[in-house]
């Protein structure tokens, strides 16, 4: 009906009936949308149990939230067409979801513009993640990206390398409302520290980042609120900080 109707707008019905559209409903929906289809509105995937969603070429905008609380989403990949994408399209869900995008394309800017981790698709390789020093890492076509926290504490030092990758980016929330760690030291290859990424870190007293040229400035709200915070060492490489990126922080 709809590839008939040559519908340019179509949102799956979450909030109707006594549940949402379910994992073989988006599967018949992403394979049989037209090539019409330009937009995919807001919250379209709202609670589904998809894994993975391949968005089809030819549509333009995606919606906001498009997948909140879709605890089992993995990945998403994105076709060249799309040209906007709404805000916290991954809302409330885990930091390891990426997306699979083609190089010098718009979702590319969005995913690095959003802290998300993102992979040139070729159409064989996925990625992979490892665990090490209970700090989880994606390999990325970039370097290892520092993802996601599994009950980190006391002294925390993020490697120059993983598996051969160098580090280069701390995930956005990475440590956030971690109760236990009261030191970090972050080595020269890293460039980037992601936003909120050391937020409310209560017992964080210290923190070191050797001196590189790499990483320019640190994340909005990334020590906000690390009440215990006496020393900070901060290499000759950074020239900014990034919004409050030490408010009411300090002892």
């Amino acid at each position: 009906i709809v590839a008939e109707a040559g519908a340019d707008y179509i949102k799956t019905s979450t909030g109707f009936s006594k549940g949402g559209a379910t994992k073989e409903d988006v599967a018949l929906f992403a394979e049989n949308v037209p090539n019409t289809l330009k937009i995919i509105g807001n919250e379209a995937f709202v609670g589904t149990a998809i894994t993975s969603l391949t968005i089809p070429e030819g549509v333009t905008e995606l919606g906001d939230e498009l997948f909140y609380t879709c605890q089992k989403l993995k990945y998403v990949e994105m076709p060249r067409s799309v040209n906007s994408i709404g805000s916290d399209i991954f809302k409330n869900l885990t930091l390891s979801i990426y997306m699979l995008v083609h190089d010098d394309s718009y979702a590319k800017q969005y995913a690095k513009e959003n802290d998300l981790i993102y992979y040139i698709y070729d159409g064989i390789t996925l990625p992979e993640f490892v665990t090490v020093g209970k700090i989880k890492y994606a390999l990325t076509m970039e370097g290892a990206v520092a993802i996601s926290d599994t009950d980190a504490s006391g002294t925390v030092i993020i490697p120059e390398e993983v598996n051969g990758y160098s580090v280069v980016r701390l995930q956005r929330g990475l440590f956030k409302e971690n109760v236990s760690i009261t030191s970090v030291n972050l080595h020269d290859s890293l460039q980037t520290i992601g936003n909120e990424a050391f937020k409310d870190c209560p017992s964080l007293a210290k923190v070191i980042i050797e001196n590189n040229t790499a990483i320019s400035s640190l994340g909005d709200y990334s020590f906000y609120g690390c009440g215990a915070l006496e020393e900070v060492i901060l290499g000759e490489g950074i020239t900014s900080l990034g919004e409050y990126a030490f408010f009411n922080a300090h002892s």
